[in-house]
């Protein structure tokens, strides 16, 4: 049964929200109403109510509009009352330096992977904020590790959907994707081999407490350091890394 909203005025609002989240930071009101599917009108009358309470900006030389300072505030306080993100963020630290590659912490969004936090090295690849960034499952280190201990109706909606090519190495066949998902289910760990970034590789695994899928870790770099026995070593680093968090 499709999903259906018992405020549907409200639930297009906040989908004008998720329209400024993408890869466009700004958007007019012509470019919110193309995607939405909302007159001008309505867009107008929402953006300017949200420009009321903060959650939108407005850019004074183009008119366009972009995600407000009052999300942020949402945001820290989702963060400062999640005790658990708290102890994550220690062992993510931890695992970092012991590896010398970038950690990352995730769990699930619909089909997607919705980072939560990180911990960078020297060796980072990138230094850049990552909470609220939103990956695919298929084809991420923490995605597949998500995605191969998820409820079979979301295995099959990823697996059926849509499998956009992010580089030569994305698998983009469902029977393949199939057979790695159920790979990555048997040995415990996930492999991003270059998959969604290139040069880039990463060795994900599902945090898994009393059953409860909680997210996932992932250690990311580049694609020389990861050799079989480094790979390895990965692995039994993100293995006491759960163990900790799930104690």
């Amino acid at each position: 049964m499709d999903f259906e909203p018992k405020v549907k005025s409200l639930y297009k609002a906040l989908m004008l929200l998720e329209c400024l989240s993408g890869d466009e930071y700004e958007l007019g009101i012509t470019e919110l109403a193309q995607k939405s599917g909302l007159l001008k009108s309505s867009v107008h009358n929402i953006m300017s109510t949200f420009m009321q309470a903060g959650f939108v900006e407005q850019n004074s030389s183009n008119n366009k509009y972009h995600l407000g300072k009052k999300l942020l505030t949402l945001s820290n306080s989702y963060t400062a009352h999640n005790t658990l993100q708290d102890r994550i963020q220690l062992i993510l630290r931890h695992l970092a330096d012991k590896t010398g590659e970038t950690v990352y912490y995730g769990i699930p969004y619909g089909k997607d992977v919705l980072y939560i936090s990180c911990a960078y090295t020297k060796n980072s690849f990138r230094i850049a904020p990552v909470t609220g960034v939103i990956a695919p499952m298929y084809c991420t280190g923490i995605g597949k590790a998500l995605l191969s201990f998820s409820d079979q109706t979301t295995i099959d909606a990823v697996c059926n959907g849509e499998l956009k090519a992010y580089t030569a190495r994305t698998l983009t066949d469902t029977k393949k994707l199939r057979a790695e998902v159920e790979l990555t289910r048997q040995r415990g760990y996930s492999i991003d081999n270059c998959e969604h970034e290139d040069g880039i590789k990463c060795v994900g695994m599902p945090i898994v407490r009393n059953g409860e899928l909680l997210g996932a870790l992932s250690i990311s770099g580049y694609e020389p350091h990861f050799s079989e026995d480094r790979i390895g070593f990965f692995v039994e680093c993100l293995k006491e890394a759960v163990s900790l968090i799930c104690f």
